[in-house]
């Protein structure tokens, strides 16, 4: 389930885009050990670092949720991935996995 197709995705509480949008996310996302900003960008315009412009959750194959994020960083494309499941804090990591990163 993603926002490219209308869909609302949810992981564990946080709903998305409006995570984003609304700041519910601001201080609490960690990529490599440091606090980052996310925000939502319907057309990558923004001058924001982190920029958000799509994001799908699902189910892995052991029942937990995982969220991507596609994401432009400095006008580079990159997709992000959290299987976080509790806690203050989004911990999020560069995907692996070649075929969502081209």
């Amino acid at each position: 389930m993603g926002t490219y197709d209308g869909e609302r995705p949810d992981h564990y509480g946080f709903t998305f885009p409006n995570a984003i949008e609304s700041g519910q996310l601001d201080n609490r996302v960690i990529l490599a050990n440091q606090r980052i900003q996310l925000r939502w960008s319907v057309d990558g315009e923004q001058s924001a670092p982190f920029q958000v412009v799509e994001a799908a959750t699902m189910d892995n194959q052991h029942g937990f949720l995982t969220t991507y994020f596609f994401c432009l960083h400095n006008q580079q494309p990159v997709v992000f991935v959290t299987g976080t499941t509790n806690g203050d804090d989004l911990y999020v990591r560069t995907s692996q996995n070649s075929e969502l990163q081209a």
